[in-house]
């Protein structure tokens, strides 16, 4: 309040009183401990703010109450993995793009069922990483063909194996343990041999966000991409992966048939009710 009263001192009827000016700003900078200087006054503010916060960081991960999982840092050093491929490749394009669709997919699951924000980011790291083994697979042998190579467990080893190259992706190894069991298994075609509810949870999450996205794959991305064969070779039936992808899609319907059974019926049933009322 004195420096406001200040303040209206140093100006009479439009003229500025120098001395009641120069009282008004001694008073405002014993307030707020302003030095004269105020660039340097900005920089050690930063500074200090800065200094705080790294110490509170720092002090949080001792405790363990930190944040473990930074999915935006993942997704950098995963864009920086892939510099290590040819993008213009289109098997190469197929997986990037899938990869992301199963983030999303991942994440909009483990939203939707109100899980932790932790499980959240979680979910969307398993995600990132659960295909990382097809890149090498499909330099080696240009094929995603089951028989190539299993491409899980490749990517598990990949990522945990003496390289280590987990790392690059998350600092903390809280979860190793459990994202290594998601990845490696995540193609299996029955879970087994995992008995952490939590480790369990991740590894079905990641196994339907993987199908969705795949549903995806299978209408949108030409033969080529997917068989690595002409679209008349295919339909020859030359390959042993024709013969997988046709139980594959075959698969898929009976899945999605199934899935889509209850939310018909559900819709007949509003149908019905709203038909009766009117």
């Amino acid at each position: 309040m004195r420096q406001v009263l200040c303040w209206q001192q140093a100006g009479i009827k439009g003229k500025w009183d120098l001395k009641a000016l120069k009282r008004a700003e001694i008073i405002m900078e014993r307030r707020f401990k302003i030095p004269g200087n105020t660039v340097e006054f900005v920089r050690d503010l930063r500074y200090n703010k800065y200094r705080v916060f790294t110490e509170l960081q720092n002090e949080q991960k001792k405790k363990g109450c930190g944040r473990m999982i930074d999915i935006a840092h993942a997704k950098q050093e995963f864009e920086k993995y892939l510099d290590e491929y040819d993008r213009e490749d289109e098997q190469i394009c197929l997986k990037i793009v899938h990869t992301y669709g199963v983030v999303k997919y991942a994440g909009e699951i483990a939203r939707k069922m109100e899980c932790s924000g932790e499980d959240v980011e979680l979910a969307e790291l398993i995600g990132l990483l659960h295909d990382i083994g097809r890149f090498e697979q499909i330099r080696r042998f240009h094929s995603f063909e089951p028989g190539t190579m299993d491409h899980a467990v490749f990517g598990a080893e990949l990522l945990f194996g003496e390289e280590k190259l987990i790392r690059r992706f998350v600092e903390d190894d809280k979860f190793d343990e459990l994202i290594d069991a998601a990845i490696r298994k995540h193609s299996d075609f029955k879970l087994e041999g995992i008995h952490d509810a939590r480790t369990l949870f991740h590894a079905k999450l990641i196994r339907d966000a993987d199908k969705l996205d795949n549903c995806r794959v299978k209408l949108e991305a030409s033969v080529e991409a997917m068989l690595g064969v002409s679209e008349k070779a295919a339909g020859e039936g030359l390959t042993d992966m024709c013969r997988w992808i046709t139980g594959y899609l075959i698969l898929h319907s009976i899945m999605i048939s199934i899935f889509l059974r209850p939310v018909r019926s559900s819709k007949k049933r509003i149908i019905s009710t709203g038909s009766q009322a009117g």
